[in-house]
């Protein structure tokens, strides 16, 4: 009996000492994600408070970000997560701060060419019907709700008020979301031109991508159409008004194809491939400027990892915010990265209903958040810049995923609470 009573006690021990060893592993595991002390109390002095999402008449709480517009051509906006209404009054009413305040005219959702020309076309009349040709997005469908319609109906509202060489022009940065409408508008620019050769063999082409009945089969017709673009450049260019620009158009078209249809396939990087398409848009758009490069500001909203300005360990690539941050003159050390997370809260991310992990750590966000005076609901912090009376940020130096919070973003932007986007019906 002593023998049974002593081995049950001993496996009683081991059971609590693995107990207490997991225990202490995952306070350890979580303070090396949370913020210390000191950054706390850094945090809580050096802070702003913004006042509201959505207030258009008082930008008061938002002149500390005038001399960071005015010293840098991009401002890029990553939100996390995607799909809450808080993130899209926050971006409207920072577009229009930044747009009235220093001149930023040039908004860079995460859209294609064929959605950007939509848009901008909807901003110049407010013709509903166009809002109404946005089809359901291929992936993640964040987009489809009612508060991003009303998104765009304020935007064409509050251009309407406005001189038209200051209105909000939409530029496109990234692949094709609503492969349809992008295919749809490819099939009609080739319609549009003039009877003759060229078109009768686009035409022929342009048939099969209107009838594609799988992505293998759209793929391959757009390769077939990009070819027989640069084969027929000079014709092209005699009977075209823009022949680079639906060049690029067709081009940008089957590479959003090419995602939509290898995104399974191994070996087959996705992310990186998607990353490419969005420099190879920006690289367009400087190339291609249709005013001085001092009047190119733009403002970009993106998803929270697009805008890191620091290479990251774990991926193969870098990221728009580090390749802008060098590639041009006209950008180089002149962009302006705002990391926007949730502390608790819902989102609309596809289907899905709840709360996103944050990329920088919802711990992280978390402790900042609650470490603040007044418990705000909106709080904004620059991530390099000293505090008050030239004291030190310690906040520069916490690490995540192998680098420095202060050199991936330039501002902390945290929201307690959001609430989730309604999906359209």
């Amino acid at each position: 009996m002593t023998m049974i009573f002593d081995k049950r006690a001993f496996r009683g021990r081991t059971s609590r000492m693995w107990l207490s060893l997991l225990l202490l592993a995952g306070v350890l595991l979580s303070s090396g994600c949370g913020i210390n002390k000191g950054v706390l109390a850094f945090a809580a002095e050096n802070h702003f408070i913004i006042n509201s999402t959505d207030d258009l008449d008082d930008f008061s709480d938002l002149d500390f970000l005038l001399p960071v517009a005015e010293a840098n051509r991009v401002i890029m906006y990553g939100e996390s997560p995607h799909g809450t209404r808080e993130h899209l009054e926050m971006i409207f009413r920072m577009l229009v701060f930044l747009n009235q305040k220093a001149g930023y005219r040039y908004f860079a959702p995460e859209t294609d060419f064929a959605y950007s020309e939509l848009l901008n076309r909807y901003l110049e009349c407010g013709d509903a019907a166009l809002l109404d040709e946005m089809d359901i997005w291929s992936y993640y469908n964040s987009a489809h709700t009612k508060d991003q319609r009303q998104f765009w109906e304020k935007l064409y509202l509050y251009n309407q008020k406005i001189s038209h060489e200051r209105r909000i022009v939409i530029i496109a940065t990234d692949i094709s979301h609503g492969i349809s409408y992008a295919v749809r508008k490819t099939v009609n620019m080739v319609k549009s031109l003039p009877e003759g050769p060229q078109r009768e063999e686009l035409a022929a082409i342009a048939s099969i991508i209107q009838e594609f009945r799988s992505l293998e089969q759209l793929y391959q017709a757009l390769v077939l159409l990009e070819e027989a673009f640069v084969k027929m450049a000079p014709a092209l260019r005699e009977i075209m008004a823009d022949y680079e620009q639906a060049a690029f158009d067709v081009y940008s078209t089957r590479r959003s194809v090419e995602l939509a249809f290898r995104q399974d396939q191994r070996g087959f990087d996705w992310s990186a491939e998607r990353e490419a398409m969005i420099k190879e848009y920006f690289r367009w758009h400087v190339d291609n400027l249709d005013c001085a490069p001092e009047e190119l500001r733009i403002f970009a909203w993106n998803g929270a990892a697009h805008v890191t300005k620091v290479p990251e360990p774990h991926f193969s690539y870098d990221h728009v915010g580090v390749w802008l941050d060098k590639e041009f003159e006209w950008s180089r050390g002149r962009v302006f990265s705002i990391y926007a997370g949730a502390s608790g809260g819902e989102h609309t991310y596809g289907s899905v209903s709840g709360m996103k992990t944050a990329s920088i750590g919802r711990q992280l966000l978390d402790d900042f958040m609650k470490g603040l005076p007044g418990s705000p609901a909106i709080a904004a912090m620059f991530t390099r810049e000293p505090g008050k009376d030239g004291h030190k940020n310690p906040i520069q130096n916490v690490k995540y995923y192998g680098a420095l919070l202060g050199d991936r973003y330039d501002l902390l932007l945290g929201m307690r609470n959001v609430t989730a986007a309604e999906p359209l019906p």
